[in-house]
Protein backbone atom coordinates (compact mmCIF):
# COMPACT_ATOMS: atom_id res chain seq x y z
CA UNK A 1 0.00 0.00 0.00
CA UNK A 2 1.00 3.66 -1.10
CA UNK A 3 0.62 6.89 0.80
CA UNK A 4 -0.36 8.78 -2.00
CA UNK A 5 -1.17 12.12 0.37
CA UNK A 6 1.74 14.00 2.87
CA UNK A 7 0.19 13.17 6.36
CA UNK A 8 0.51 16.92 7.30
CA UNK A 9 -1.94 17.53 4.25
CA UNK A 10 -4.48 15.05 5.88
CA UNK A 11 -6.24 17.54 8.01
CA UNK A 12 -7.15 19.54 5.17
CA UNK A 13 -8.26 16.66 3.16
CA UNK A 14 -10.65 15.65 6.07
CA UNK A 15 -11.84 19.16 6.67
CA UNK A 16 -12.83 19.50 2.53
CA UNK A 17 -14.77 15.88 3.24
CA UNK A 18 -16.49 17.39 5.56
CA UNK A 19 -17.24 20.83 3.69
CA UNK A 20 -20.94 21.30 2.76
CA UNK A 21 -19.80 22.24 -0.78
CA UNK A 22 -16.40 20.52 -1.19
CA UNK A 23 -14.23 21.45 -4.38
CA UNK A 24 -14.89 18.53 -7.04
CA UNK A 25 -11.49 19.26 -8.51
CA UNK A 26 -9.78 19.46 -5.73
CA UNK A 27 -11.24 15.86 -5.41
CA UNK A 28 -10.65 14.70 -8.33
CA UNK A 29 -6.92 15.43 -8.01
CA UNK A 30 -5.97 14.78 -4.27
CA UNK A 31 -8.99 12.89 -3.16
CA UNK A 32 -7.11 9.42 -3.53
CA UNK A 33 -5.11 8.87 0.02
CA UNK A 34 -3.74 5.25 -0.50
CA UNK A 35 -2.93 2.98 -3.48
CA UNK A 36 -3.42 -0.37 -2.92
CA UNK A 37 -1.72 -2.41 -5.60
CA UNK A 38 -3.60 -5.67 -4.24
CA UNK A 39 -7.15 -4.54 -4.80
CA UNK A 40 -7.82 -5.37 -7.97
CA UNK A 41 -11.31 -4.00 -7.50
CA UNK A 42 -9.83 -0.80 -6.43
CA UNK A 43 -12.59 0.33 -3.54
CA UNK A 44 -11.03 3.57 -2.88
CA UNK A 45 -11.37 4.39 -6.36
CA UNK A 46 -14.26 3.37 -6.21
CA UNK A 47 -15.89 5.33 -2.89
CA UNK A 48 -14.39 8.27 -3.78
CA UNK A 49 -16.05 8.44 -7.42
CA UNK A 50 -19.32 7.93 -5.32
CA UNK A 51 -18.18 10.71 -3.21
CA UNK A 52 -17.65 13.22 -6.99
CA UNK A 53 -20.85 11.92 -8.46
CA UNK A 54 -23.15 13.09 -5.56
CA UNK A 55 -21.62 16.61 -5.81
CA UNK A 56 -24.25 19.31 -7.00
CA UNK A 57 -22.85 23.35 -7.72
CA UNK A 58 -22.12 25.34 -4.89
CA UNK A 59 -24.20 28.62 -3.73
CA UNK A 60 -20.78 30.19 -4.72
CA UNK A 61 -20.50 28.44 -8.23
CA UNK A 62 -24.55 29.61 -8.51
CA UNK A 63 -23.45 33.57 -7.73
CA UNK A 64 -20.34 33.32 -9.85
CA UNK A 65 -22.74 32.00 -13.12
CA UNK A 66 -25.04 34.37 -12.65
CA UNK A 67 -22.66 37.09 -12.74
CA UNK A 68 -21.36 35.29 -15.68
CA UNK A 69 -24.85 35.10 -17.47
CA UNK A 70 -25.79 38.83 -16.92
CA UNK A 71 -22.03 40.20 -18.61
CA UNK A 72 -22.96 38.07 -21.74
CA UNK A 73 -26.66 37.56 -22.51
CA UNK A 74 -27.91 40.06 -24.79
CA UNK A 75 -25.31 42.26 -25.05
CA UNK A 76 -23.46 44.02 -27.40
CA UNK A 77 -20.19 42.33 -28.94
CA UNK A 78 -21.38 38.77 -27.40
CA UNK A 79 -22.79 35.45 -29.24
CA UNK A 80 -23.83 32.92 -26.61
CA UNK A 81 -25.04 29.44 -27.22
CA UNK A 82 -26.60 26.85 -23.98
CA UNK A 83 -26.23 23.48 -25.06
CA UNK A 84 -27.27 20.25 -23.82
CA UNK A 85 -25.16 16.62 -23.81
CA UNK A 86 -26.52 13.98 -25.64
CA UNK A 87 -25.43 11.12 -22.90
CA UNK A 88 -22.48 11.93 -21.39
CA UNK A 89 -18.91 14.10 -21.97
CA UNK A 90 -15.70 13.01 -21.27
CA UNK A 91 -12.81 15.75 -21.61
CA UNK A 92 -9.51 15.78 -19.14
CA UNK A 93 -9.00 12.16 -18.57
CA UNK A 94 -5.20 12.62 -18.39
CA UNK A 95 -6.05 15.01 -15.48
CA UNK A 96 -7.02 12.56 -12.46
CA UNK A 97 -3.60 12.11 -11.39
CA UNK A 98 -3.51 8.73 -9.36
CA UNK A 99 -7.33 8.63 -9.73
CA UNK A 100 -6.61 7.49 -13.19
CA UNK A 101 -9.75 9.28 -14.01
CA UNK A 102 -9.94 13.14 -14.01
CA UNK A 103 -12.41 15.98 -15.90
CA UNK A 104 -11.61 19.49 -17.26
CA UNK A 105 -12.73 21.74 -14.28
CA UNK A 106 -12.72 25.20 -13.38
CA UNK A 107 -9.99 26.04 -10.39
CA UNK A 108 -11.98 28.03 -8.14
CA UNK A 109 -15.21 26.17 -8.18
CA UNK A 110 -13.99 22.71 -9.49
CA UNK A 111 -17.29 22.47 -11.81
CA UNK A 112 -17.02 21.02 -15.16
CA UNK A 113 -15.62 23.51 -17.85
CA UNK A 114 -14.45 23.00 -21.55
CA UNK A 115 -11.77 25.50 -22.15
CA UNK A 116 -11.76 28.06 -24.57
CA UNK A 117 -8.84 26.93 -26.43
CA UNK A 118 -10.50 23.23 -26.96
CA UNK A 119 -13.90 25.06 -28.09
CA UNK A 120 -11.86 27.19 -30.82
CA UNK A 121 -9.57 24.27 -31.69
CA UNK A 122 -12.51 21.83 -32.10
CA UNK A 123 -14.32 24.55 -34.46
CA UNK A 124 -11.37 25.06 -36.04
CA UNK A 125 -11.15 21.31 -37.11
CA UNK A 126 -14.49 21.39 -38.04
CA UNK A 127 -14.31 24.04 -40.36
CA UNK A 128 -11.22 22.83 -41.60
CA UNK A 129 -13.05 19.76 -42.93
CA UNK A 130 -15.86 21.82 -44.20
CA UNK A 131 -13.56 24.10 -46.38
CA UNK A 132 -11.07 21.18 -47.45
CA UNK A 133 -10.58 20.24 -50.72
CA UNK A 134 -12.12 16.86 -51.90
CA UNK A 135 -11.52 14.59 -54.92
CA UNK A 136 -14.47 12.83 -56.52
CA UNK A 137 -15.49 10.72 -53.99
CA UNK A 138 -15.83 13.16 -51.66
CA UNK A 139 -12.65 12.36 -49.59
CA UNK A 140 -10.50 14.90 -48.19
CA UNK A 141 -7.27 15.65 -50.02
CA UNK A 142 -4.05 15.24 -47.74
CA UNK A 143 -0.77 17.14 -49.05
CA UNK A 144 2.30 15.04 -48.17
CA UNK A 145 2.45 15.96 -44.74
CA UNK A 146 -0.49 14.69 -44.38
CA UNK A 147 -2.26 17.96 -43.54
CA UNK A 148 -5.56 18.64 -44.36
CA UNK A 149 -5.84 20.79 -47.78
CA UNK A 150 -7.97 23.93 -47.43
CA UNK A 151 -9.74 25.73 -50.15
CA UNK A 152 -7.82 28.32 -51.20
CA UNK A 153 -10.33 30.83 -51.15
CA UNK A 154 -11.56 29.83 -47.63
CA UNK A 155 -8.50 30.66 -46.04
CA UNK A 156 -9.09 34.67 -44.65
CA UNK A 157 -12.08 33.15 -43.50
CA UNK A 158 -10.14 30.43 -41.17
CA UNK A 159 -7.67 33.71 -40.38
CA UNK A 160 -10.17 35.51 -39.52
CA UNK A 161 -12.21 33.38 -37.15
CA UNK A 162 -8.86 31.28 -35.71
CA UNK A 163 -5.63 33.06 -36.70
CA UNK A 164 -3.25 32.31 -38.64
CA UNK A 165 -0.20 30.31 -38.08
CA UNK A 166 2.62 32.09 -40.48
CA UNK A 167 5.08 33.36 -38.76
CA UNK A 168 5.67 36.55 -41.15
CA UNK A 169 1.56 37.09 -40.83
CA UNK A 170 0.81 35.17 -37.08
CA UNK A 171 -2.16 36.19 -35.06
CA UNK A 172 -4.59 34.54 -32.59
CA UNK A 173 -7.68 35.59 -34.70
CA UNK A 174 -10.05 38.44 -34.35
CA UNK A 175 -12.93 36.49 -31.89
CA UNK A 176 -12.25 35.68 -28.55
CA UNK A 177 -13.42 32.09 -27.80
CA UNK A 178 -14.53 31.99 -23.96
CA UNK A 179 -14.99 28.96 -21.45
CA UNK A 180 -17.64 27.58 -21.76
CA UNK A 181 -19.24 26.71 -18.26
CA UNK A 182 -21.33 24.24 -16.97
CA UNK A 183 -25.06 25.80 -16.43
CA UNK A 184 -26.13 24.56 -12.99
CA UNK A 185 -29.86 22.86 -13.74
CA UNK A 186 -33.11 24.97 -13.71
CA UNK A 187 -36.49 24.69 -13.41
CA UNK A 188 -38.99 25.62 -15.66
CA UNK A 189 -39.25 29.00 -13.77
CA UNK A 190 -35.74 29.83 -14.21
CA UNK A 191 -34.63 28.91 -10.64
CA UNK A 192 -31.91 26.30 -9.56
CA UNK A 193 -32.83 22.75 -9.01
CA UNK A 194 -31.58 20.04 -6.48
CA UNK A 195 -33.13 17.66 -8.25
CA UNK A 196 -30.87 14.69 -9.19
CA UNK A 197 -30.30 16.35 -12.98
CA UNK A 198 -28.04 18.86 -11.00
CA UNK A 199 -25.28 16.90 -10.21
CA UNK A 200 -23.21 17.22 -13.23
CA UNK A 201 -20.51 13.85 -12.81
CA UNK A 202 -21.58 10.76 -13.55
CA UNK A 203 -19.56 7.48 -13.59
CA UNK A 204 -18.91 5.41 -16.25
CA UNK A 205 -17.19 2.08 -16.92
CA UNK A 206 -14.70 1.60 -19.82
CA UNK A 207 -13.78 -1.57 -20.59
CA UNK A 208 -10.44 -2.73 -22.10
CA UNK A 209 -11.14 -6.16 -23.76
CA UNK A 210 -7.68 -6.31 -25.00
CA UNK A 211 -4.86 -5.43 -22.43
CA UNK A 212 -2.26 -7.32 -23.93
CA UNK A 213 -2.67 -6.07 -27.78
CA UNK A 214 -3.01 -2.14 -26.57
CA UNK A 215 0.10 -2.83 -24.20
CA UNK A 216 2.02 -3.88 -26.89
CA UNK A 217 2.48 -7.55 -25.30
CA UNK A 218 0.59 -9.15 -28.31
CA UNK A 219 0.18 -8.66 -31.94
CA UNK A 220 -3.45 -9.88 -32.32
CA UNK A 221 -6.28 -9.14 -30.19
CA UNK A 222 -8.04 -12.47 -29.00
CA UNK A 223 -10.97 -12.84 -28.06
CA UNK A 224 -10.13 -15.12 -25.22
CA UNK A 225 -8.78 -12.23 -22.56
CA UNK A 226 -10.95 -11.25 -20.06
CA UNK A 227 -12.33 -7.78 -19.97
CA UNK A 228 -11.13 -5.69 -17.62
CA UNK A 229 -13.47 -3.00 -16.76
CA UNK A 230 -12.04 0.51 -15.53
CA UNK A 231 -14.08 3.21 -13.38
CA UNK A 232 -14.22 6.67 -15.05
CA UNK A 233 -15.48 10.03 -14.39
CA UNK A 234 -17.70 11.80 -16.73
CA UNK A 235 -20.34 14.98 -17.19
CA UNK A 236 -23.38 15.26 -18.07
CA UNK A 237 -25.75 17.73 -18.53
CA UNK A 238 -25.12 21.69 -20.24
CA UNK A 239 -22.37 24.12 -21.21
CA UNK A 240 -22.94 28.16 -21.78
CA UNK A 241 -20.75 28.83 -24.72
CA UNK A 242 -19.53 32.06 -25.25
CA UNK A 243 -17.73 33.91 -28.33
CA UNK A 244 -16.64 37.18 -28.29
CA UNK A 245 -16.46 39.81 -30.93
CA UNK A 246 -16.70 43.25 -32.60
CA UNK A 247 -18.60 42.31 -35.77
CA UNK A 248 -22.07 40.47 -35.66
CA UNK A 249 -21.98 39.03 -38.94
CA UNK A 250 -18.61 37.00 -37.78
CA UNK A 251 -20.34 36.56 -34.45
CA UNK A 252 -23.22 34.94 -35.84
CA UNK A 253 -21.11 32.81 -38.30
CA UNK A 254 -18.90 31.05 -35.81
CA UNK A 255 -21.57 30.40 -33.55
CA UNK A 256 -23.63 28.75 -36.19
CA UNK A 257 -20.08 26.92 -36.82
CA UNK A 258 -19.86 26.37 -33.02
CA UNK A 259 -23.68 24.87 -32.74
CA UNK A 260 -22.88 22.55 -36.27
CA UNK A 261 -19.85 21.13 -34.48
CA UNK A 262 -21.12 19.87 -31.29
CA UNK A 263 -24.08 18.53 -33.28
CA UNK A 264 -22.12 16.23 -35.86
CA UNK A 265 -18.37 16.59 -34.63
CA UNK A 266 -18.72 16.81 -30.86
CA UNK A 267 -16.19 17.67 -28.37
CA UNK A 268 -13.62 16.11 -25.86
CA UNK A 269 -12.43 12.10 -25.77
CA UNK A 270 -14.00 8.71 -26.80
CA UNK A 271 -15.91 10.59 -29.81
CA UNK A 272 -15.96 6.84 -31.67
CA UNK A 273 -17.49 5.81 -28.38
CA UNK A 274 -20.58 8.48 -28.46
CA UNK A 275 -19.60 10.72 -25.95
CA UNK A 276 -19.14 14.43 -26.25
CA UNK A 277 -22.32 15.07 -28.54
CA UNK A 278 -24.58 17.90 -28.03
CA UNK A 279 -28.73 17.96 -28.78
CA UNK A 280 -29.77 19.76 -31.64
CA UNK A 281 -31.05 23.19 -31.15
CA UNK A 282 -34.97 22.17 -31.81
CA UNK A 283 -34.58 19.84 -28.52
CA UNK A 284 -32.88 23.13 -26.43
CA UNK A 285 -36.24 25.24 -26.33
CA UNK A 286 -37.04 24.02 -22.88
CA UNK A 287 -32.77 24.88 -21.73
CA UNK A 288 -33.29 28.36 -23.26
CA UNK A 289 -36.38 29.56 -22.20
CA UNK A 290 -35.11 28.14 -18.06
CA UNK A 291 -31.70 30.73 -19.10
CA UNK A 292 -33.79 33.30 -20.06
CA UNK A 293 -35.92 33.78 -17.19
CA UNK A 294 -33.09 33.44 -15.21
CA UNK A 295 -31.48 36.12 -16.98
CA UNK A 296 -34.73 38.46 -16.78
CA UNK A 297 -34.97 37.45 -13.02
CA UNK A 298 -31.20 38.62 -12.54
CA UNK A 299 -31.83 42.08 -14.48
CA UNK A 300 -35.15 42.42 -12.26
CA UNK A 301 -33.30 42.75 -9.55
CA UNK A 302 -31.39 45.67 -10.49
CA UNK A 303 -33.79 47.61 -12.59
CA UNK A 304 -34.22 51.55 -11.46
CA UNK A 305 -37.76 51.75 -10.87
CA UNK A 306 -37.50 55.36 -10.04
CA UNK A 307 -38.57 57.19 -13.60
CA UNK A 308 -40.17 54.24 -14.99
CA UNK A 309 -42.85 52.60 -11.78
CA UNK A 310 -43.19 49.37 -14.50
CA UNK A 311 -39.53 49.51 -15.25
CA UNK A 312 -39.78 45.26 -13.67
CA UNK A 313 -42.86 44.73 -15.76
CA UNK A 314 -41.49 46.23 -19.16
CA UNK A 315 -38.78 43.65 -18.91
CA UNK A 316 -40.58 40.90 -18.14
CA UNK A 317 -43.29 41.45 -20.74
CA UNK A 318 -40.10 41.74 -23.21
CA UNK A 319 -38.81 38.88 -22.49
CA UNK A 320 -41.81 36.49 -22.06
CA UNK A 321 -42.50 33.65 -24.84
CA UNK A 322 -45.80 33.26 -26.30
CA UNK A 323 -46.88 30.24 -23.76
CA UNK A 324 -46.05 31.81 -20.73
CA UNK A 325 -47.68 35.45 -21.99
CA UNK A 326 -51.00 33.50 -22.73
CA UNK A 327 -50.80 31.87 -19.24
CA UNK A 328 -49.68 35.13 -17.58
CA UNK A 329 -52.55 37.26 -18.86
CA UNK A 330 -55.10 34.78 -18.00
CA UNK A 331 -54.96 32.01 -15.69
CA UNK A 332 -51.85 33.25 -13.59
CA UNK A 333 -52.64 36.51 -14.04
CA UNK A 334 -53.21 37.80 -9.98
CA UNK A 335 -49.93 35.23 -9.66
CA UNK A 336 -48.17 37.55 -12.38
CA UNK A 337 -49.07 40.51 -10.99
CA UNK A 338 -48.19 39.71 -7.27
CA UNK A 339 -45.02 38.96 -8.09
CA UNK A 340 -44.30 42.11 -9.45
CA UNK A 341 -45.84 44.12 -6.54
CA UNK A 342 -48.74 45.02 -8.59
CA UNK A 343 -52.49 43.85 -8.41
CA UNK A 344 -55.82 42.71 -10.81
CA UNK A 345 -57.99 44.85 -8.27
CA UNK A 346 -55.81 48.18 -8.96
CA UNK A 347 -57.13 49.67 -13.00
CA UNK A 348 -54.14 51.28 -13.15
CA UNK A 349 -52.12 48.49 -12.95
CA UNK A 350 -54.05 46.41 -15.33
CA UNK A 351 -53.99 49.06 -17.92
CA UNK A 352 -50.18 49.56 -17.86
CA UNK A 353 -50.07 45.52 -18.34
CA UNK A 354 -52.34 45.79 -21.09
CA UNK A 355 -50.71 49.04 -22.92
CA UNK A 356 -46.80 47.08 -22.07
CA UNK A 357 -48.09 43.91 -23.91
CA UNK A 358 -49.72 45.74 -27.14
CA UNK A 359 -46.44 47.82 -27.48
CA UNK A 360 -44.39 44.16 -27.25
CA UNK A 361 -46.43 41.69 -28.92
CA UNK A 362 -49.27 43.58 -31.06
CA UNK A 363 -49.09 41.46 -33.96
CA UNK A 364 -48.70 37.86 -31.12
CA UNK A 365 -52.14 39.49 -29.45
CA UNK A 366 -53.90 40.02 -32.93
CA UNK A 367 -53.60 36.35 -33.52
CA UNK A 368 -55.44 35.49 -30.38
CA UNK A 369 -58.32 36.97 -31.57
CA UNK A 370 -61.34 34.39 -31.99
CA UNK A 371 -59.70 32.52 -30.37
CA UNK A 372 -60.85 30.13 -27.53
CA UNK A 373 -59.78 28.93 -23.83
CA UNK A 374 -56.71 31.10 -22.63
CA UNK A 375 -55.63 32.88 -25.11
CA UNK A 376 -59.76 34.26 -25.67
CA UNK A 377 -58.83 35.30 -22.03
CA UNK A 378 -55.48 37.04 -22.49
CA UNK A 379 -57.38 38.71 -25.37
CA UNK A 380 -60.01 40.26 -23.93
CA UNK A 381 -57.97 41.53 -21.21
CA UNK A 382 -56.16 43.42 -23.36
CA UNK A 383 -59.02 45.11 -25.41
CA UNK A 384 -60.26 45.68 -22.14
CA UNK A 385 -57.78 47.87 -20.22
CA UNK A 386 -55.15 48.76 -23.01
CA UNK A 387 -55.53 52.91 -24.61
Amino acid sequence: MTALVRNQLIPLLNATHANDDPNPGLLIQRGLRVWDSTDKAKADKKDLIDVITNLKPSDLYQLAFDRWLLQTQQKQNFAALPATIDGRLMTGLALGGTLETGVTTQHSYGMPMLAGSSVKGAVRAYAENLFSQKDADGKVILDEKGKTQIDVAMMPILDTLFGADEDAEANAGYLVWHDAWYIPALTKEGKYSSAEEAKPFVGEIVTVHHQKYYAGQSNEALDMESPVPNQQLAVQGSFYFVIEGANQQWLDFAKQLLENMLNQFGIGAKGASGYGYFKPASDLESLMTSLKKRFVSLQSESVDTTDDPYAKLRLQISSMVASDLVESLSKNLNKFLKSLDLTKENEEHCKALADITWAEHESLVMSWSGQSGNKEKAFKFIHKFKS
